[in-house]
């Protein structure tokens, strides 16, 4: 019997061991993910004064056609 004893707990000892093994490699893992994360947002900001000033011309365009569309429609309804 108490071969048996001996054999559950070296089981207990062998499944707690791989346990925290796990627990360590999930931690890691975790880490690795935050670290990723932490990259693809600093790329995403940098990037964003790219787009946001993409949008600004695009708008300063914008503003520089609908002003030349009112112009000739205050000539066509003004005539």
């Amino acid at each position: 019997m108490s071969e048996l004893t001996s054999s559950k707990a070296s089981r207990k000892a062998e499944l707690k061991d791989k346990v925290s093994e796990l627990e360590t490699s999930l931690a890691a893992l975790k880490h690795k993910l935050r670290v990723i994360e932490q990259e693809e947002q600093r790329h995403a900001i940098d990037h964003l004064d790219e787009y946001l000033d993409r949008i600004d011309h695009k708008y300063d365009n914008l503003k520089v056609y609908w002003a030349e569309v009112a112009a000739e429609l205050r000539k066509v309804f003004n005539h």
